[in-house]
């Protein structure tokens, strides 16, 4: 891709707990978009109001669903290993900045 001009993200990838092999490595558009369900978007928009305004009951972990919970765990456990993913590899690409 870099011969044509283009570029991509190399994404930190999934690894398959019964495996144990890596997966979902170097995505298509058309697989991220197939990943893309109701549940995915509102789990998501559940995380993203939590980051900002805390639990939706307001009156701490305990009063929340088991559900709940989870799915903000999950989230933020993947926006974690993503961070330190894209911090480990944020000298790999190349500046474009070049003069």
């Amino acid at each position: 891709m870099k011969e044509l001009g283009g570029s991509s993200v190399s994404l930190p990838g999934y690894e398959n707990p019964t495996s144990g092999e890596k997966e979902f490595l170097h995505p298509m558009q058309d697989e991220i978009d197939a990943m893309e369900t109701d549940f995915l978007v509102h789990s998501i928009s559940l995380w993203m109001t939590f980051k900002r305004c805390g639990l939706p009951h307001g009156s701490g972990w305990f009063n929340e669903r088991a559900t709940v919970i989870d799915i903000i765990n999950i989230l933020e456990s993947e926006s974690n290993r993503y961070d330190a993913w894209a911090m480990k590899h944020r000298d790999d690409e190349p500046d474009d900045e070049e003069d």
